[in-house]
């Protein structure tokens, strides 16, 4: 086997939230929201198990640190050195603001509120 190597994918997730109630009288609360969510996954990170291929007097361009991806149809497959391959990085954030108002009368309720989502 030549140039054994191996890619993996790797995933962050954080989320956090914070309230405020705030009563006005027995009949009127208030409450406010603050949403956050972030998640990022990076895809196709390559990391190649045979220590010739990472060394940079053996890199396609002075620039580079590694050997690079060849691709021939005579023999398979070759991905190059560690990082040699592009790895994609997909970032979700997402900002949740919402309140709400509550008014009490007798045995009656009315509630009414938004919430907005980036």
């Amino acid at each position: 086997m030549f140039a054994i190597g191996t890619n993996s994918d790797s995933t962050r997730f954080h989320s956090g939230v914070i309230e405020h109630v705030h009563t006005f009288s027995p009949n009127l609360i208030h409450s406010g929201r603050f949403g956050f969510l972030q998640t990022n996954t990076l895809v196709g990170v390559a990391v190649s198990h045979t220590p010739g291929t990472d060394d940079p007097a053996l890199a396609f361009l002075p620039s580079e640190a590694v050997i690079g991806e060849n691709i021939s149809q005579a023999v398979s497959d070759f991905p190059g050195g560690t990082g040699a391959l592009d790895a994609d990085d997909h970032a979700f954030i997402s900002f949740q603001p919402s309140n709400d108002v509550t008014w009490l009368k007798g045995r009656h309720a009315v509630k009414t509120g938004s919430h907005f989502e980036r």
